[in-house]
């Protein structure tokens, strides 16, 4: 069983496994299209592929393949970072989904600047889940259920995480076996100091991979959540 059906596979027991789409080919859409799977496009960080000495070659084919997605008649879903850099981004991609394009947030900038490890700030009304708190209590609320395969073959949790866990070419199963994956689906806001003490810990969605140090790949303080446990009130 090659890789792509090895995924299709996980899909149907309910994992949810992030890839990039720029590598598909006509041979790996027509086995989308007979999974009947919705593929859903994230481009995480524009600036640094246009960086790239090859970047423009590769939003090309990004482009390509988008429409080869639609002409072959694939479910498809597009979640771009926009800011003032790649603005005109939008534009094409409204050639290709006309009126279809929607503001899901708007997110504020960290020190002024957009990277790989940014995302939104914690919300203060949060939605209460009896499912979602008694997996909380066990399962990381943002990681749990999830496994990236990168196009150079490596594997990590999310595709946001520069934390690799294994390779396919150990073998898909690896981080599995070595109990890696376990160890960060099992992180719960027990494990961070700031959530230990708070009320909300296990009804809390925030993304766990603010919590990681860069230089350290552990657990810390350092969210973007303004509410202080002790004193029970939210910080302005």
């Amino acid at each position: 069983m090659n890789k792509y059906k090895v995924v299709f596979h996980l899909l149907k027991d309910g994992f949810v496994i992030n890839t990039n789409e720029y590598e598909l080919n006509q041979e790996k859409l027509n086995e989308v299209y007979e999974f009947d799977i919705t593929l859903c496009i994230t481009v995480l960080d524009y600036i640094k592929i246009y960086g790239d000495k090859n970047g423009k070659n590769l939003e090309n084919k990004m482009y390509k393949n988008i429409k080869n997605i639609l002409d072959i008649g694939i479910s498809l879903e597009i979640c771009v970072l926009v800011d003032r850099k790649n603005d005109k981004l939008l534009h094409k991609y409204n050639t290709i989904l006309p009126n279809k394009i929607e503001i899901a947030e708007s997110y504020k900038l960290i020190n002024n600047q957009i990277n790989q490890y940014y995302c939104k700030s914690i919300e203060k009304k949060l939605d209460f889940n009896a499912d979602k708190y008694f997996r909380n209590t066990k399962y990381n609320s943002c990681l749990f259920g999830k496994l990236t395969f990168t196009p150079n073959g490596d594997i990590s949790v999310c595709p946001v995480s520069n934390r690799i866990i294994g390779t396919y070419k150990e073998g898909w199963k690896t981080p599995f076996r070595n109990g890696k994956i376990d160890e960060l689906w099992r992180k719960t806001k027990n494990h961070v100091s700031k959530c230990k003490s708070c009320e909300y810990k296990y009804i809390c969605e925030d993304c766990s991979i603010l919590e990681l140090a860069v230089d350290n790949n552990k657990l810390s303080d350092k969210l973007l959540c303004n509410y202080n446990p002790s004193t029970g009130k939210w910080d302005d």
